[in-house]
């Protein structure tokens, strides 16, 4: 397309990709975000952060790091609400960059062997495709067994070969001067590899040769924190499918793992950078022991934290309130169901009892679960997320097992609600115990948190009870006797039955944050 003054001029944002729920003005939202800081440090990754993911993302991700309870919930396994939010981060992060965020994804598994047969050669080649030919035919079950290990036998030997030739060309390539960098870029003439400025660079001295062909690319440890970790390791992953002979399936496999464990370092990062604010409070708390006389300053410094101690387990009580909110809430969908079957599994519940829970709530139940190794190899069906629960409304880190036996006596029994705490509510708790053949625990109303075996009435005193008087004498308090009667002919006036006062229902339907999608909105210095 031509402009006025005659100059060419290419419009290419009408070909880049548009994410899925895009909605908006079209030449902005097509065009591709900068790159991703990396490496980085916390202000320039949440300024980065701020500009491409929006307000919302930025706000809720400065409440998750103000809010992450270190006096009440040491390990971040034991901060529910903390893993909600990352989980709702993550969910936010990948629905916006998609299409956006131009990522490095690594060789393909066709580019890795053209790359292998221009650098070492195509006698190499031959032998590789001669060694797959003999492994695949010692793997034949079809096959006679003298005849698959006569294959086997030669496939090893190759195998030998294959690594001597390899190691004795990149020690050549790399004592005459040139470095990973130069040796991994492919095509030849374009540098399209993205670690220039992590591979070392200096070419290694002849005596060293060895080593260095050996060891492969040396990644130097980075000043600041990485977010995308997996950048560093595909030329790592690119090598190794060269040296251990990989086929296509366990190198697709073996990147797809390192974009997963990319996707995890965000969660790392942010849990790290947590812990940094909060030791930079402390150390704000520590400074004004030495801003005056020691005694002056430290009793500020124990009013600090007095302050910060009660503001926490303040805030963990309002959180342990949302979580108790969530769990007494009753599905009403499939889908609502089928999210809080994969809680349950995360948090260690077996099959059986999920689906007698199922049929509690009136849903079918789920015929079988997939395991962390199954869904590795249906991540197309069913893609597994970065934390491993994304998937989970209610995230809980796994705490058990696929199956269990079953109580035997009420201790086991016992133990088995303490583990049911804080996980299921009182109803579900109740309907399991009958399973297994126990009497329910709970007896009261959901919001009561007393045990059957707690909920009696005050007694009331007995007759006669001897005490001890404050003068060390010992007395008998005997029932008073009414005037104008004779002890023992009246009878004993018997009181209204103590009945619980019955709860007062509410019909009117109350505002939920939860039913509107929504999470929970703390502040702890509200």
């Amino acid at each position: 397309m031509a402009s006025e003054d005659g100059r060419d001029v290419r419009h290419t944002d009408d070909k880049l990709p548009v994410a899925a729920g895009h909605t908006g003005h079209a030449q902005e939202e097509q065009r591709p975000w900068t790159p991703l800081p990396d490496p980085f440090d916390a202000e320039t990754y949440t300024a980065w952060g701020r500009k491409h993911y929006g307000e919302d993302w930025y706000e809720l991700r400065e409440t998750m790091l103000r809010e992450r309870n270190f006096v009440e919930r040491r390990r971040v396994q034991d901060d529910v609400v903390f893993l909600i939010r990352q989980c709702a981060l993550r969910k936010m992060e990948r629905e916006r960059e998609e299409g956006k965020l131009l990522l490095d994804e690594g060789m393909t598994f066709q580019e890795v062997l053209a790359w292998a047969r221009w650098h070492y050669g195509e006698r190499w080649y031959e032998m590789r495709q001669a060694f797959a030919r003999h492994e695949h035919a010692a793997n034949d079950q079809a096959l006679d067994p003298d005849v698959r290990e006569t294959k086997q036998r030669e496939a090893d030997a190759l195998a030998r070969d294959l690594s001597d030739m390899q190691l004795e060309r990149d020690m050549e390539v790399l004592a005459s001067g040139k470095t990973w960098d130069e040796i991994l870029a492919w095509p030849p003439t374009a540098k399209r590899f993205t670690l220039v400025d992590l591979i070392d660079q200096s070419p290694p001295p002849p005596i060293d040769a060895f080593r260095v062909a050996f060891t492969g690319p040396q990644f130097p440890e980075p000043r600041e924190k990485l977010v995308w970790r997996n950048k560093s390791n595909w030329g790592h992953l690119q090598l190794e499918a060269i040296r251990s002979r990989m086929t296509e399936e366990l190198y697709e496999s073996g990147k797809w793992e390192f974009v997963q464990f990319g996707l995890l370092s965000r969660s790392k990062r942010e849990e790290e950078e947590a812990y940094e604010r909060d030791m930079e409070v402390q150390e704000g708390f520590r400074r004004t022991l030495w801003a005056g006389p020691y005694l002056e300053g430290y009793g500020k410094f124990e009013d600090q934290m007095r302050e910060r101690v009660e503001s926490m387990k303040a805030l963990d009580l309002r959180h342990q309130a949302w979580i108790r909110e969530q769990i007494n809430a009753l599905p009403r969908s499939q889908e609502e169901m089928d999210q809080r079957f994969d809680r349950w599994e995360i948090q260690g519940l077996t099959t059986e009892e999920g689906n007698c829970l199922a049929r509690m709530y009136g849903f079918p139940e789920r015929l079988s679960r997939l395991s962390t190794y199954q869904v590795r190899f249906y991540r197309d069906v069913w893609p597994l997320p970065p934390r491993g629960e994304e998937r989970v409304e209610f995230p809980i880190l796994y705490r058990g097992c696929a199956s269990r036996s079953p109580p035997k006596d009420e201790a086991m029994m016992e133990e088995r609600f303490r583990e049911w705490d804080g996980v299921l509510s009182h109803a579900e708790q109740n309907e399991l115990a009958r399973m297994y053949g126990f009497r329910a625990r709970w007896s009261s109303p959901e919001g009561d948190d007393e045990p059957r075996e707690q909920q009696r009435g005050p007694s009331l005193p007995a007759e006669d009870a001897a005490h001890r008087a404050p003068g060390g004498r010992i007395t008998r308090k005997t029932r008073p006797v009414r005037r104008g009667t004779r002890s023992g002919t009246g009878h004993p006036r018997v009181g209204p039955p103590q009945r619980k006062r019955p709860r007062k229902i509410y019909t009117k339907e109350r505002a939920s944050r939860r039913l509107a999608g929504q999470l929970p909105e703390f502040d702890m210095n509200a």
